[in-house]
Order: C-alpha cells, then sequence, then structure tokens
C-alpha cells in the first residue's frame, strides 16, 4: 500500500469520513455528524454495543489521530473530529434515544468541549499526540454526563 493510500486511509477515520475537513466548525459538525451513528447502534443493538464502540472509537483515535498529527506536523488538527466523535457517544450512552434529549446532549458536550473548565485544559495540555488530541473531549463528555444527569433529575426529562 503507498504512502498516500495509508495517508488518505487515516485521514478517512480521524476526519470521520472527511466531516473533520469542512472550513467551518469542525468539531461542532463532527459531534452532529456522530449522532446518528450512535442512535443507529442503540436501535440495532443496544447500549452496552454503545460503549463498546465509544472505547473501540477511542482506542482508534489515539492511535491514528496521532499518525495523522506527525503525518501533517501538527499538534491538534481542528480536521480531527474523532475526539468528537468519542467524547459525544460517551455522553450518548447516558442519554434516552430521543431527538430532542440528543439535541441537548449535543449542545451540553459542545460547551464543555469548547470551554474546557478546569481541569480538562490541564490534561490537553499535559499529554501530547493522540491521547493528548482524545482525553479533553472524554472529560468533556464526564462534565457534560454529570450536568445531563442534573438535569434530567431536575425537570424529569
Amino acid at each position: 500500500m503507498s504512502k498516500e493510500t495509508k495517508f488518505f486511509l487515516i485521514q478517512i477515520i480521524v476526519t470521520w469520513f472527511r466531516i473533520g475537513l469542512f472550513k467551518y466548525f469542525p468539531g461542532t459538525i463532527g459531534s452532529i455528524a456522530s449522532l446518528p451513528f450512535a442512535a443507529l447502534i442503540i436501535y440495532l443493538g443496544n447500549y452496552l454495543l454503545l460503549v463498546l464502540f465509544t472505547i473501540l472509537i477511542f482506542i482508534i483515535g489515539v492511535y491514528l489521530s496521532d499518525k495523522y498529527s506527525k503525518l501533517t506536523n501538527k499538534k491538534d488538527p481542528s480536521e480531527v473530529v474523532i475526539d468528537e466523535v468519542a467524547g459525544q457517544w460517551l455522553v450518548l450512552v447516558f442519554v434516552p434515544l430521543d431527538f430532542k434529549l440528543y439535541i441537548l446532549a449535543l449542545v451540553i458536550f459542545r460547551f464543555f468541549d469548547i470551554v474546557k473548565p478546569w481541569p480538562i485544559r490541564i490534561f490537553e495540555k499535559k499529554y501530547e499526540g493522540g491521547f493528548g488530541i482524545m482525553i479533553d473531549d472524554i472529560l468533556a463528555a464526564v462534565y457534560s454526563i454529570l450536568l445531563f444527569i442534573i438535569i434530567q433529575n431536575m425537570t424529569l426529562i
């Protein structure tokens, strides 16, 4: 396999089928693009299957985003959105399969992924390569899950 083919295949995966190559808001678009996949996984399987796919995407994301980062000479390429997919899916493990709740989960996750409250920014700066690219989204997902559970218990949604 040629270097160009390998790069193309890595790019397809880390940009979530080239969604990350959109000029504006690639992270948000990547998160939006992850929603139907998560819904389909849950619909055809169950929430445990989504957990397994989330772990798999995280592992693949660490490995391939590290390779992509080195190939492109970029520390945290904005076009890499597999981290958003992993983070968004982790949040959706705790969200009922409902369009409105998926939108709420998306908004909450994007907020924490953009703002990066303590200690997310510390982890993002401490770790380099693929793990550094992926970990901040997983931590944003943890914050998102906690807020979603609080909202769910307050409003009984």
